[in-house]
């Protein structure tokens, strides 16, 4: 049976926090209103039962529960999944009407990695058993994935609109390309090698991001993100010289690309593959970036230290143009 909170939504709620109306990102000169900050999720109440449209029985809600340690984040329209390792649960938040149910059968650990797919399925990567487990609605978990081909799956990204799942594995060091309909141990493609006869060094890739078509990696050697085009071959690398340790990563629709580098504690936005702006952690009102989600116009940071999810809002180029350098 699923499990229901009701998460706290509204600036007005003594649960919820509000985040300033501006931040000013630490590179003057460039785009101050990039992100809006919208609202704070902390936690909520616990329902013991809910009827079929998710929402809570009467008498059926219990104490307020606190996120404890979200280290992963995944949304798609109004439903934002959160992976919460301090509770070891793995929570989907209705972003309508803020409550919060827990995926059954899942356990979210410190490498937990989630991701939604077009149809609003949820997807998540087991990194022991080299799999990924398929959440749809009104139907059986599927499993994705062979351990005998992909022994160490590190990260992935589910595709949109064709929903094909790309994943790293760092020990054949190769990008495999899963069918989206695969089914239990479905594999689509052979997959593409890490590295072309011009790309010999590229073997440490680790978070991947997408947006459309686009691809992006981090690249622990070169301490940057790599673009890759639709056959898997690099196309750009983002960030050289700039990035010191870049650890998580999302992309939207408008060309930006945000990097949380643990070594300086700041959220690097790159447009169109140049350093846009950055935020320290202080000016985004958290503790650490732990990761980070995009859908649409909206940037989701996820603090663990902290123990809540930050939600803002990407403006569009046209009013971060003249921000831009």
């Amino acid at each position: 049976m699923l499990l229901v909170v009701s998460l706290v939504g509204c600036a007005s709620d003594k649960n919820s926090a509000a985040l300033p109306a501006n931040l000013s990102p630490t590179v003057t000169g460039q785009a101050d209103d990039l992100l809006l900050p919208q609202q704070t999720i902390t936690g909520g109440q616990l329902a013991a039962a809910v009827d079929a449209n998710g929402f809570p029985l009467p008498g059926s809600l219990g104490d307020f529960t606190q996120l404890v340690f979200p280290v992963a984040l995944a949304a798609r329209s109004t439903d934002l999944y959160i992976a919460d390792s301090g509770s070891r649960r793995i929570y989907k938040f209705d972003l309508l009407t803020q409550m919060l149910s827990i995926v059954p059968g899942e356990t979210a650990r410190p490498w937990t990695q989630i991701q939604v797919g077009s149809d609003r399925s949820l997807f998540v990567l087991d990194k022991i058993r080299a799999i990924i487990q398929v959440h749809s609605p009104g139907q059986p978990v599927r499993v994705i994935g062979d351990p005998s081909i992909t022994g160490s799956l590190d990260g992935f990204v589910v595709g949109s609109p064709d929903g094909r799942i790309i994943a790293t594995d760092k020990l054949s060091q190769r990008l495999i390309m899963f069918s989206p309909l695969g089914g239990l141990n479905g594999l689509g493609s052979p997959g593409w090698p890490l590295h072309s006869p011009a790309d010999k060094n590229l073997s440490a890739l680790g978070s991947l991001a997408n947006a459309g078509r686009n691809l992006y990696a981090i690249d622990s050697l070169c301490r940057c993100v790599v673009a890759f085009d639709d056959t898997g071959r690099v196309n750009a690398r983002i960030g050289q010289g700039e990035l010191l340790q870049p650890q998580a990563l999302a992309a939207d629709q408008f060309g930006h690309l945000f990097v949380a580098d643990a070594a300086d504690r700041t959220l690097k936005v790159f447009l169109h593959g140049k350093l846009f702006t950055r935020y320290t952690v202080h000016a985004l009102r958290a503790n650490e970036i732990s990761a980070l989600a995009v859908d649409g116009s909206m940037l989701y940071l996820a603090d663990g230290a902290g123990s809540r999810v930050l939600t803002f809002r990407i403006q569009t180029p046209m009013s971060t143009q003249s921000g831009s350098k």
